[in-house]
């Protein structure tokens, strides 16, 4: 289920790992206020508050190329922000085993409503 509070969220994730003109582009599409700082804080309290709902489950997640270079400060807003998971795979000579670990971990957070991606 790809819902518009997903795809606001993934925005997000990706905003947070922006700079200069793609920050800006992405600011101006979504018309994000302020900056980055702000706009996680906003995520991770909307986040808090759905987490409430015992029916509603949040679950983020970035997965990368293993061969692609990622800042560890980009891997800790994702985790202080979202409380998302960073996995690093290798989607060019493990395709297969990259999409069934993506495909396990989103059957194991939606218990299993949602058996593939």
């Amino acid at each position: 289920v790809i819902a518009s509070y997903s795809i606001s969220s993934a925005f997000a994730i990706a905003y947070l790992g922006s700079a200069e003109d793609t920050q800006r582009e992405l600011a101006t599409t979504f018309r994000y206020p302020l900056g980055p700082t702000y706009l996680g804080e906003s995520f991770k309290n909307i986040n808090q508050r759905l987490s409430t709902d015992r029916n509603l489950k949040l679950a983020s997640s970035v997965w990368m190329d293993r061969s692609l270079d990622v800042l560890d400060s980009f891997k800790g807003l994702v985790n202080q922000y979202f409380e998302g998971q960073f996995f690093e795979v290798d989607f060019a000579l493990r395709t297969d085993s990259a999409r069934n670990e993506a495909n396990t971990w989103v059957a194991q957070k939606t218990n299993k409503k949602i058996p593939f991606f």
